[in-house]
């Protein structure tokens, strides 16, 4: 019953260049993304036109402060890459914020006991934006039809207490030193696909998690992330009741969404 409902989840279509196409349900979208679609969208430019779809994905460094060590995920046998490494992940539905997004698969994947969903609204750090085409993975065994314009998020917590793999698509989970994760990923031993195309926007989220580390927060105005709120909610976007007035509150980026 759980995988159905999984399967019948709406998440939005969007082209290389970011444009919205459509809403379809997670098992239409896992047909479509290995041999791509006609769009037929007529006021768009794409019309007509053979389109491999993107779609919007969200990824946490989730830190332990008394150590810096990084989570990491071991993927379970029958997902995506399966038995590669991971942070914690995964695709946002049609109707969620990005944050939104990343508290869900945070309490799905790795439980975080003694954190709340609000609590967890105002930890959660925005660290950058990074395109990933797994198509153009470096390493052929994590090549996948997976096209993903991703958010990335940093999250700090006093200790690991609480925190257990929960998910079938986790198998495991480890906790490694920071720098090692950081190069790890930049040597294509994750998931990610680390290539010249995304490099600039992994080193920018890489500084910018530096500084989240160093200084305990990585924030810009609240007014910018207000913005946000009001575009998502005029477009008809629902959320989930009573989070919004705490997330409208955390202070965050404009280029979240």
């Amino acid at each position: 019953m759980q995988n159905e409902i999984k399967n019948n989840e709406k998440i939005a279509i969007y082209t290389e260049d970011k444009e919205k196409l459509l809403d379809i349900s997670k098992i239409a979208y896992e047909r479509h993304a290995s041999k791509g679609f006609m769009c037929r969208k007529k006021d768009s430019r794409y019309n007509g036109k053979f389109i491999k779809p993107w779609i919007e994905c969200v990824t946490c460094f989730v830190i332990n402060k008394s150590n810096n060590k990084v989570l990491v995920e071991k993927r379970a046998t029958g997902e995506i890459n399966p038995e590669e490494l991971d942070l914690v992940s995964g695709h946002v539905k049609s109707w969620e914020l990005n944050r939104i997004a990343m508290i869900r698969e945070l309490k799905e994947e790795i439980s975080m006991n003694g954190y709340d969903r609000t609590q967890l609204a105002d930890k959660l750090c925005f660290l950058g934006k990074i395109d990933m085409d797994f198509e153009k993975h470096l390493e052929d065994d994590k090549k996948a039809n997976l096209r993903c314009f991703a958010t990335v998020y940093g999250l700090l917590v006093d200790d690991d207490y609480g925190i257990e793999a929960k998910d079938s698509a986790v198998e495991e989970i480890y906790w490694y030193d920071y720098d090692e994760v950081k190069q790890a990923i930049r040597q294509s031993k994750f998931r990610f696909p680390y290539v010249s195309e995304n490099e600039e926007q992994y080193e920018k989220t890489f500084q910018n998690l530096d500084t989240l580390i160093e200084k305990g927060n990585f924030y810009i105005s609240i007014e910018e992330y207000k913005k946000i709120y009001l575009s998502k909610k005029e477009r008809g976007i629902v959320d989930e009741p009573g989070i919004y007035k705490r997330i409208v509150k955390s202070i965050t980026v404009p280029d979240e969404r």
